[in-house]
């Protein structure tokens, strides 16, 4: 976390609190006393970086199903990680699903384009003049993969230049 805080860039913390949760959680899988640690250090995760909500949350389900025989829920240190948990992510969810963080997504999402599908449409319209088959292959569902596989493949560009310089 320390090489990400020199540049000041958003996700210092969470480069910090997802590792040090992680940790705590494979050392509470022989030692219960460590789970409300990582409960702790995960929990505070979710407060740091958007996207940080997202994963943390994904990947200590994911843990908690892989080590779910390990973990002896007659322990109190595990029922006090349990209560933290929740006291983390209760807020988060809620937020999530309650308007905050669930709007913002719905306004930013590759789901509800601000342009209400006219790209489609229109790609629809030209389709027909030429050929009528390959309306099929657009439509809002090519249109989303289309848009998340050129998003996705952009983070791995080394041409900076457009998004900078807007080109």
């Amino acid at each position: 976390h320390l090489v990400f805080s020199r540049g000041a860039i958003e996700a210092n913390l969470t480069a910090f609190f997802f590792p040090m949760g992680f940790y705590f959680f494979l050392r509470g899988l022989k030692k219960s006393k460590y789970f409300p640690l990582a409960a702790l250090f995960w929990g505070l995760n979710l407060y740091t970086y958007h996207s940080a909500r997202f994963f943390t949350l994904l990947f200590a389900f994911f843990m908690i199903l892989w080590s779910w025989k390990k973990i002896h829920f007659g322990d109190k240190k595990i029922w006090l990680a349990i209560i933290l948990a929740l006291i983390f992510v209760l807020p988060v969810l809620l937020s999530i699903f309650g308007g905050g963080a669930g709007k913002r997504f719905g306004d930013v999402s590759l789901f509800n384009p601000t342009d209400k599908w006219k790209e489609v449409t229109q790609r629809q319209s030209e389709s027909l003049l030429i050929d009528p088959l390959p309306i099929f292959l657009n439509n809002k569902a090519t249109w989303i993969a289309d848009k998340f596989v050129k998003n996705y493949f952009s983070y791995f560009s080394l041409d900076f230049s457009s998004d900078f310089f807007g080109n």
